[in-house]
């Protein structure tokens, strides 16, 4: 879906690169992070994964790439959001533990990514059925349900409005390009090394208690599932 991983799964075929061995880390006796699901969420979309990615730098370029991957798994494996969402956020930004919720609309207040004011979830919805034509196919999901689903962090600061939109608070940032390395000297192909360092330190988290914590800067990337969804009655 990326070039990026056409590119390695090019690799791994002509026999260039080794087939990358992904783990769960051993969290024993460390600290956990958590994130922990509201019953109230099981009105509208009541599963939530996460997971806290270490070691990589989003320069401009690499930022670019990985949300059009991010709007491809929406588009297709996602189902166009309607069974995942997938969001991420800055973990320098914001203070476990997280909880996963479920508020009536006029209760969820925020600055969504690419405004300036705070909005009310239920503004929200109006304003992108309105002006945004990208954002407002999604609208739909959530808004006939008497609750939305949201994400806090420890201080109240809301970081997502699934599947709609992130908050601005705990947008990712973008980092300053690493100085580039000297050329690999086998035929322009990279090492299995060089493959597995550039896709280290993944620690995948659990549906409701997640990984640790560890030197800045961190990426909490989360996705919501939806089932069934209790909708207003009407009349």
């Amino acid at each position: 879906l990326c070039l990026e991983g056409i590119a390695r799964a090019l690799n791994i075929f002509k026999g260039r690169l080794e087939a990358p061995q992904y783990r769960l880390a051993d969290m024993k006796g460390k600290p956990l992070l958590q994130l922990v699901v509201k019953p109230e969420t099981a009105l509208v979309r009541p599963y939530v994964v996460a997971a806290v990615l270490r070691g990589v730098t989003l320069d401009a370029t690499r930022y670019s790439s990985f949300i059009d991957l991010q709007d491809k798994l929406h588009q297709n494996l996602c189902r166009q959001r309607s069974l995942v969402a997938i969001g991420t956020h800055d973990l320098a930004k914001c203070r476990p533990p997280f909880s996963y919720e479920a508020l009536p609309p006029a209760d969820i207040s925020f600055v969504p990514l690419k405004q300036t004011r705070k909005f009310r979830a239920d503004e929200l919805m109006d304003h992108y059925i309105a002006n945004d034509q990208k954002l407002k196919k999604f609208v739909p999901l959530i808004k006939d349900s008497l609750v939305y689903p949201a994400i806090y962090d420890a201080d109240r600061t809301p970081l997502s409005l699934p599947p709609i939109i992130n908050g601005a608070a705990t947008a990712v940032s973008r980092q300053a390009a690493p100085s580039p390395s000297p050329p690999p000297h086998n035929h322009g192909s990279m090492t299995a090394a060089e493959e597995a360092a550039s896709v280290r330190n993944l620690r995948t988290l659990s549906t409701d208690h997640c990984s640790t914590r560890s030197s800045m800067p961190q990426t909490v990337s989360l996705a919501h599932r939806r089932p069934l969804m209790l909708k207003r009655s009407r009349n």
